[in-house]
């Protein structure tokens, strides 16, 4: 069960992919039923690496697979990625866990005060204005899960297609539920910790949250800031203007599609069509259009495209994950 269409890159052939590819793909299926993010698999590094902070953090870490399943879906919804709320109610569909599922699909608080505190505290973990309703051994996995889809869902909605499924089949809560009980097993398995570390490429960021430990989540956060950098594609101008932009919205999203190009205007014109994609990446994916990376693309590729992207995703990402918290 593969989904996801690409957007703006040509999807690779079985043929066209490594060794390392097949193998992070046969490890997605195996743990969790399909493999994923397919645009991002231009780029080994940050593919591996994002794989590996979800798997250790949401599908290995600790806490229990249906709160984190909750956390998924709830950062999901303030992110307005509609593709990842079909995902993670349908995951919770498949860890039989309905009521939560139909409550979060239809934004409704969920009967049990605890799922309700970790809907609310996920809302609003890119404000870190809620108490973490979760234990210290917990905050790992569960924060974790949280920072791993405030990054995904920008690049999923920068890059690929809002539907789970073909024709928008995921709005039925009766195709939900049987596509949840076809990864039941899958997604009721229990999984060792730190079995997606071997994929990750060498480059490590000296620094990772405190929340994360010293395990693979925080193995997986450092890989995953290593492999984002792109000094090459973006100029120190560009990189600060996009970081003052991102704090000046604190969370905001502005609704017109051209709202970024007052701010981008003094930006030389190809510092300012990378500007942008990482800019609108960072903030509202869904303006990103085929006109605004064909003025970009100049000879670069597909993974240079997804490593833009993603320094876009962890300008927002990053404070974020700093700020975060167990207390």
């Amino acid at each position: 069960m593969d989904t996801m269409k690409e957007r703006f890159t040509t999807p690779l052939s079985r043929r066209a992919m490594s060794p390392r590819l097949h193998a992070i793909r046969d490890h997605m299926r195996h743990d969790i039923g399909l493999a994923l993010f397919p645009a991002l698999a231009h780029h080994l590094d940050i593919y591996a690496a994002i794989w590996a902070l979800l798997r250790e953090s949401m599908i290995a870490g600790p806490g229990t697979r249906v709160d984190k399943e909750i956390v998924a879906a709830a950062v999901s919804m303030a992110n307005r990625c509609s593709y990842c709320i079909a995902a993670h109610t349908t995951f919770l569909h498949a860890v039989s866990r309905h009521d939560v599922a139909d409550a979060i699909w239809n934004d409704e608080p969920p009967r049990d005060r605890h799922h309700a505190d970790l809907i609310r505290w996920a809302k609003d973990s890119a404000r870190h204005a809620t108490p973490p309703p979760f234990t210290l051994d917990d905050a790992p996995g569960i924060i974790g899960t949280a920072v791993t889809f405030h990054f995904v869902n920008r690049m999923v909605s920068s890059l690929m297609d809002e539907n789970l499924l073909p024709g928008g089949l995921q709005r039925s809560r009766t195709v939900r539920r049987v596509a949840g009980g076809a990864l039941g097993s899958t997604a009721k398995r229990h999984h060792q910790p730190g079995t997606a570390i071997s994929h990750l490429g060498p480059a490590r960021s000296p620094l990772a949250p405190a929340w994360s430990g010293t395990g693979p989540i925080s193995e997986a956060y450092r890989a995953l800031s290593a492999a984002t950098r792109a000094d090459d594609l973006l100029s120190p101008q560009a990189h600060q203007l996009i970081r003052g932009t991102v704090a000046d919205l604190a969370g905001t999203r502005p609704s017109q599609g051209d709202w970024a190009e007052p701010i981008l205007a003094d930006l030389a014109p190809q510092e300012r069509t990378a500007a942008r994609i990482a800019l609108l990446t960072a903030t509202t994916g869904h303006h990103l259009t085929d006109d605004h990376i064909r003025q970009w693309r100049n000879g670069h590729t597909d993974a240079d495209l997804v490593r833009l992207a993603a320094t876009g995703a962890m300008v927002t990402v990053e404070p974020i994950a700093a700020a975060l918290s167990t207390r």
